[in-house]
This record gives structure tokens, sequence and C-alpha cells, in this order.
């Protein structure tokens, strides 16, 4: 599950391409907007436990 700044990122939104493989997902943002810098978290879950990790974007316009 991808989430900013603490919302669920909408994946039917055509603004985020997400990618589900079997041992990697990620997340883009075609075309940044100043509205998308914040924090990101994804947690990924299995049989075995959980893990999340996080990161922040920064915009700083053109």
């Amino acid at each position: 599950e991808w989430n900013f700044n603490g919302n669920p990122l909408d994946h039917n939104s055509s603004r985020f391409v997400f990618t589900n493989g079997e041992k990697e997902f990620s997340f883009e943002i075609p075309v940044v907007l100043a509205t998308d810098q914040g924090q990101y978290h994804v947690t990924a879950s299995n049989d075995k436990g959980e893990i999340t990790a996080a990161f922040s974007l920064h915009v700083e316009q053109a």
C-alpha cells in the first residue's frame, strides 16, 4: 500500500503509475506538481511479516 501524507494513494488515478512485479513494486509520478511534495510511505506484507519504507519528495519550481 502506498500513502502520501498519511492518506492512501488512488491506484486508479491517471496521475500515477504503479508497477507490481513478482519481487518489486514501483510508483512513478510522470508529471510532478508542487502539490506532490510531501512524505510517502509504502508498506509490503506477506505471510512472513510486514515492512514499511518512507521517503520525502521536495519539489522546486524550474
